[in-house]
């Protein structure tokens, strides 16, 4: 017998442990943009988890800045931007939070980081 995969099994790059301010906004239905902020749960080089209250819907385009620490001896985090596509939004697991939003997990290309002064990189 085979064991039974799942998504998460088929993952191609490893996932690293990282708890980070990130900042997230996707459009909504009506045009306007939504905005949110949570922490990261997980990050690889081709996506992430994000534990968050208000979470953009799956299939949502997401543009988000995580903002890693570097050391003690640099104190100005590493800003890393990307774009993706939401994949999955997770609900809260005790009984009064199961239908409230948790985080979601979203595939993202993450640009180069940005220097100072110069524009976003595309």
């Amino acid at each position: 017998m085979r064991p039974v995969m799942h998504d998460l099994d088929l993952r191609r790059t490893n996932r690293y442990r990282l708890a980070a301010p990130v900042n997230f906004w996707w459009p909504s239905l009506d045009g306007s943009v939504q905005a949110s902020e949570g922490m990261t749960r997980d990050i690889s080089s081709s996506g992430l988890m994000v534990l968050a209250e208000k979470c953009p819907p799956v299939g949502a385009h997401v543009q988000l800045r995580v903002l890693v620490s570097r050391s003690s001896n640099n104190p100005v985090p590493l800003e890393l931007h990307g774009e993706g596509l939401v994949i999955r939004v997770e609900y809260g697991m005790a009984a009064p939070l199961r239908f409230l939003p948790a985080g979601f997990a979203a595939s993202v290309l993450f640009h180069q980081e940005r220097s100072s002064g110069s524009d976003f990189l595309d």
